[in-house]
């Protein structure tokens, strides 16, 4: 445990244990909660990756206000150790005062030595703005890459309020698959998944597009519960032509990965997919959807132009975190 004082407080970080339904439970007293930070998400990099995981409780004196989910990575005989800490801490209050950040980030800051060999890689879930950049460089950390861009469906409002906030030509090609016949099916994780991975599979080779790994799709699916993953199928008669899978953390989802035949494109079926998932999470009390990523590069360094614009096609929020800080 690594304690410091700020103001008239005091402010620890505590390794601890959390049953993947009690850091569940604790991610719904957040208002914004990130997939990597997610129990499941964790738990399956670490295996994939071959990493130990950590996970924190932060506390302004005996008051938990914020958790932590960080990947350890031993290098150099195991000599040094790489904390990787990728969007969190999450926030359980809101709004966050900002001595309550910095003192967060201090105690982060000071709770890996690098004296002793460890070394902590912070991408916080924090907006991209000066004062933010400020906050993190007063906490002691440097920028070393720029942050991670996105958009987030606000999934409160009314269901003709997204219908109108999504864009003409988006809307006309949605309205266009529920005239065309697709069955779509919510279907459950087990041999189900096989269609959608492979295909996802085949499109990151022929794309050189570095998306997750199947291999961590496949460990998630193999941890989550069915409460946490929502796998969406869109078939032509019996042929499945499209899929998504979103994963649920806390009162948030985000859309994973996804695929769409030739055929599922004609038809406009991960519109479809897309839209029918949303109502499903709106009715699950789920409040945002995150769309996974906007302005995302292939291997070749080459913006995935249509993938961005299809995506805002849905008419979210569009963020930019802070950055990557050592």
């Amino acid at each position: 445990m690594k304690t410091i004082r700020f103001g008239s407080s005091s402010y620890s970080l505590r390794q601890e244990t959390f049953s993947q339904a009690e850091w569940e439970g604790w991610l719904k007293k957040s208002s914004l909660s990130s997939i990597e930070q997610s129990y499941v998400y964790g738990a399956a990099e670490a295996v994939v990756e071959g990493m130990e995981i950590r996970r924190f409780g932060i506390y302004r004196n005996e008051t938990r206000i914020a958790l932590a989910q960080a990947l350890v990575k031993k290098t150099f005989l195991g000599l040094f150790k790489i904390i990787k800490l990728s969007r969190g801490p999450i926030w359980l209050s809101n709004p966050v005062l900002p001595d309550e950040k910095l003192a967060t980030f201090m105690v982060l800051r000071k709770a890996f030595s690098r004296l002793k060999g460890e070394f902590i890689v912070l991408s916080p879930e924090l907006e991209e703005t000066p004062s933010q950049q400020a906050l993190l460089q007063e906490a002691g950390f440097s920028m070393i890459a720029t942050g991670f861009s996105s958009a987030r469906v606000d999934l409160t409002q009314s269901k003709d309020d997204l219908k109108k906030n999504l864009r003409a030509n988006w809307r006309n090609q949605l309205h266009k698959a529920q005239e065309s016949g697709l069955d779509l099916q919510h279907q459950k994780l087990d041999s189900n998944i096989d269609w959608l991975l492979s295909n996802y599979e085949a499109h990151l080779k022929d794309k050189a597009f570095p998306g997750d790994s199947p291999a961590l799709v496949r460990q998630l699916v193999e941890i989550a519960d069915q409460n946490q993953l929502q796998l969406l199928t869109a078939f032509d008669k019996k042929e499945p032509v499209a899929a998504i899978l979103n994963i649920v953390h806390g009162f948030c989802a985000t859309y994973f990965i996804g695929f769409s035949s030739a055929k599922g494109r004609q038809y406009n079926a991960t519109q479809l997919l897309l839209w029918e998932s949303i109502m499903d999470l709106k009715k699950k009390n789920i409040r945002l959807y995150d769309l996974g990523g906007l302005y995302l590069q292939d291997l070749a360094g080459n913006e995935s132009e249509g993938l961005t614009s299809f995506k805002q096609g849905l008419g979210g929020q569009e963020y930019q975190l802070v950055g990557t800080f050592v």
